[in-house]
């Protein structure tokens, strides 16, 4: 068997140095970049969340001169104020309710993740 020379043990725990630090830079790299996708991403995001938030403010507000205006409406066919403004608030009611029931129809359709896996996890 033939013997190493220091030479060649010296060049060969270079590479393998080299190798190391060359590894580190890409993976540096790669989370730097990484890094830079989430920010540009969680921007892109922000900003169109941003204009969801304003589309439905606005459509709430016109949803509030809707309503207003059918309360107006309905005293105009000879209902007082009053009872023209509490059936549209009784409108609202109901209608807030049957969201309220399919809310908690939905809720009740909802799978568990062991239903879903066909698993079991231990609870404490």
């Amino acid at each position: 068997m033939r013997k190493m020379s220091d030479s060649s043990n010296k060049s060969i725990i270079k590479a393998v140095i080299e190798l190391i630090q060359d590894s580190i830079t890409i993976v540096k790299n790669q989370l730097e970049l990484a890094k830079q996708n989430i920010a540009y991403s969680a921007k892109k995001f922000g900003k169109g969340l941003g204009f969801w938030i304003t589309a439905f403010l606005l459509l709430n507000l016109a949803l509030f001169f809707i309503l207003i205006s059918l309360a107006f409406g309905l005293s105009e066919f000879g209902l007082s104020n009053w009872l023209s403004f509490l059936v549209v608030a009784l409108i609202m009611f109901v209608l807030a309710l049957l969201f309220i029931i399919f809310g908690f129809s939905s809720f009740k359709k909802m799978k568990s993740l062991d239903e879903i896996t066909g698993t079991k996890t231990k609870r404490d």
